[in-house]
């Protein structure tokens, strides 16, 4: 009997050993995988923070990783929203949803609340708390991401009809415990494209742009729907819109990827096409905008980077297949073997690799100068250039903090939107033919502008305004 039990208590010893053995080895294997110091002080980069998101731990993966201006969401295969701290990558909150593999929307949000659509509901959350406020359900099988301005959130389906949901009056029936079981109470207008709506919508001023599936573009009111832009022409539109100011950003291609491959700058007020560029791929991607920078990838062709004003091309990287941040010195890139590209952002030149494959999730930034990277099983990384402490904002400039530094006497004043390098001259041209070198690094100027073809205005397109 003793001898029994002493068998017995040596199994279960070497069972919880072996178990606390395969727990302290996949701690190791995931820690290892985070980008170590000594690999980032190679590139002048440095780890700000990590974390770990909510996933389930059977079958689940991270599925998307947004941000806005306080806040990073981490969204899950399988219903989980996690919500970090943009600067400290500390858990905010956490909300579950849905069923498995239930399609979801990526989050948008407003200073109050976050957004999403699950399956055949749109759910509005705190975004300080993560407390759902309300559920509502939709007309139809959502095909688009949503948008959300300061009154109204627009979304397409997959007949070809977009809406516009009254964000106050859904907010009243919520309050009041009247939300309808149907959204049809709370929709302010209605309009039907000719085909399921592709893409996100993007806002310009007072017009949402939205293109449905057989690539014809439609501009309405966002007030009241009135139509102010029609473009449909023998190629249709291939990749999701980009904006600034009046200025949309557009990639057209004939259905076979043969004839016709061209991008466009077209003014959204006047019609006109400012600038357009006859390229050998499409474009498949959405073109990032960052203050005075275009970043393009044509297929199987690199990622370019251009002038938003003349479409004057500075540099091109054919390793580069994808776009992920812009740093005061560094374009960051990823290729086709997933390695993370550090590349040099006067001459778009391959500096280095990183091997985080293991972080294949990453999101595109164009609103800071942050590197934001998750792992399929939960990991969230951000990185950022040495010294850099405070994030630099491209687009909400009123949002960039004031570094507590003192100014040095007979130093000049630096521009708004953070610090910068200044580049070094460079003496050699880059390969390609048209690439000229750049004399900064955040708007570089070409040697010339491209003259204007003014005979070819219009690009193919049919123009309908009704001003």
């Amino acid at each position: 009997m003793l001898m029994r039990t002493f068998l017995v208590v040596c199994c279960l010893s070497s069972l919880f050993l072996v178990d606390s053995a395969s727990a302290q080895l996949g701690n190791t294997g995931t820690k290892s995988a985070l980008p170590t110091k000594k690999l980032l002080s190679r590139y002048a980069l440095e780890r700000g923070w990590w974390s770990h998101a909510v996933i389930d731990q059977r079958g689940d993966e991270v599925k998307y990783m947004t941000i806005d201006d306080a806040l990073v969401f981490v969204q899950s295969k399988q219903g989980n929203i996690t919500a970090l701290d943009i600067q400290t990558g500390k858990q905010v909150w956490y909300y579950k949803y849905g069923r498995f593999n239930e399609y979801s929307s990526k989050i948008v949000a407003d200073k109050d609340s976050v957004y999403f659509i699950s399956g055949v509901h749109l759910i509005a959350l705190d975004r300080f708390t993560g407390n759902e406020k309300w559920m509502l359900r939709l007309p139809g099988a959502i095909t688009s991401e949503i948008l959300i301005d300061d009154t109204q959130i627009y979304f397409g389906d997959i007949t070809g009809m977009f809406y516009a949901i009254d964000l106050e009056r859904t907010n009243e029936f919520a309050k009041r415990g009247e939300l309808p079981r149907s959204s049809f109470d709370t929709v302010n207008w209605r309009y039907r494209s000719a085909d399921a709506v592709k893409f996100s919508p993007v806002r310009v001023e007072e017009e949402v742009i939205f293109v449905s599936e057989d690539g014809t573009m439609y501009g309405l009111a966002r007030s009241d729907k009135k139509q102010f832009m029609h473009f449909e022409g023998d190629s249709p539109v291939v990749a999701p819109l980009s904006t600034k100011g009046q200025n949309l950003f557009l990639s057209v291609a004939d259905p076979s990827f043969r004839l016709d491959k061209r991008i466009f700058c077209l003014n959204e007020r006047t019609g006109q096409t400012i600038w357009q560029r006859v390229l050998t791929q499409p474009v498949l991607q959405r073109m990032i905008v960052i203050k005075d920078n275009l970043f393009v990838v044509p297929a199987r062709q690199g990622l370019m980077m251009l002038d938003t004003e003349s479409g004057q091309k500075f540099w091109q990287n054919r390793e580069a297949v994808r776009f992920i941040a812009l740093t005061n010195s560094f374009v960051i890139a990823e290729d086709d073997l997933d390695y993370i590209l550090i590349l040099d952002r006067n001459n778009g030149k391959t500096l280095g690799r990183l091997p985080l494959r293991s972080f294949p999730i990453r999101y595109q930034n164009e609103y800071t100068d942050r590197i934001y990277l998750a792992s399929k099983d939960g990991f969230i990384v951000s990185l950022n250039e040495e010294g850099s402490d405070f994030p630099t904002f491209f687009r909400n400039l009123e949002e960039q903090p004031i570094e507590p530094e003192m100014a040095v006497p007979g130093q000049s004043e630096q521009e708004e939107g953070g610090s910068r390098l200044e580049p070094e001259m460079q003496e050699e041209k880059t390969d390609d033919a048209g690439d000229s070198d750049l004399l900064s690094p955040d708007k570089p100027v070409p040697p010339e502008k491209p003259p204007a073809d003014k005979d070819d205005n219009d690009g193919g397109f049919f123009n309908l305004f009704n001003r």
